[in-house]
């Protein structure tokens, strides 16, 4: 009987213990994830003027499309799109931290929240304007970013009349959205090369010699843009517009 209960007391500190423990893994989890919540929400406060640019560029492309909205559908459009901003930001602050920026369209994000809070409101002729002036803009994006990853090349290969006219046609024909990340080097040099726009490599390789193949592959391994993350800057489409008064009319 004695060292029955001997035994039983040890169990029971070894439990005792073993529950310790547990509360005390417990306790460091909730404060590290406090900790990271903070950080997370420090963050996003900074960035959220960084998001701004794209939201205030898709009100005025409302305002222009749906005149004849009334007010208080207005105010609900623009708080919808600042909500928005404030989700997008918070979206932005947990990827950063995380490491996971690749794939993630903050614009398209916004467009989309604006469109959906627009859509109740306005007449349906002035909604397909509106979707009709979303569409022209993207192509137009579409095609300067095209032009600039075909005037990279050149820049950099040499390339013929010839290869220009068909990697532009092979860029256009499998264009993908993300591609649109050529838009953001803004002179950015990495390792005295301009970021390679290897993400579209097999619209690029097949159109090269022997000799542009070898020059290629070195710039992409110096350079690769697709390494990189879906953005180089915060600030997604330059300088911010002021929202305009008739927002808050």
């Amino acid at each position: 009987p004695v060292e029955k209960a001997a035994r039983d007391e040890a169990a029971d500190a070894l439990a005792g213990q073993k529950q310790e423990e547990a509360k005390q893994k417990e306790a460091a989890r909730r404060a590290a994830d406090q900790q990271r919540q903070q950080q997370i929400a420090q963050q996003a406060q900074q960035m959220q003027p960084f998001c701004q640019p794209a939201l205030q560029a898709e009100l005025e492309r409302v305002r222009k499309t749906c005149g004849s909205l009334p007010a208080d559908a207005r105010k609900k459009i623009a708080a919808a799109g600042n909500e928005t901003v404030k989700l997008v930001a918070r979206q932005l602050a947990e990827r950063q931290l995380a490491g996971q920026m690749q794939g993630f369209d903050p614009r398209k994000t916004i467009d989309e929240a604006v469109a959906a809070a627009v859509k109740p409101h306005a007449t349906e002729e002035e909604f397909a304007t509106y979707q009709r002036e979303q569409a022209a803009r993207v192509a137009r994006r579409e095609r300067a970013a095209r032009i600039q990853i075909v005037a990279k090349l050149d820049s950099e290969l040499e390339l013929s009349q010839s290869q220009r006219q068909k990697i532009e046609a092979d860029l256009e024909k499998h264009w993908q959205a993300g591609w649109l990340r050529e838009l953001d080097d803004k002179g950015m040099v990495i390792n005295n090369f301009r970021p390679a726009p290897d993400f579209a490599d097999s619209c690029i390789t097949p159109h090269l010699d022997d000799r542009q193949k070898a020059e290629w592959k070195q710039w992409c391994q110096q350079a690769s843009w697709s390494r990189m993350g879906r953005h180089t800057g915060w600030n997604f489409d330059g300088r911010s517009m002021q929202p305009d008064p008739w927002w808050s009319q």
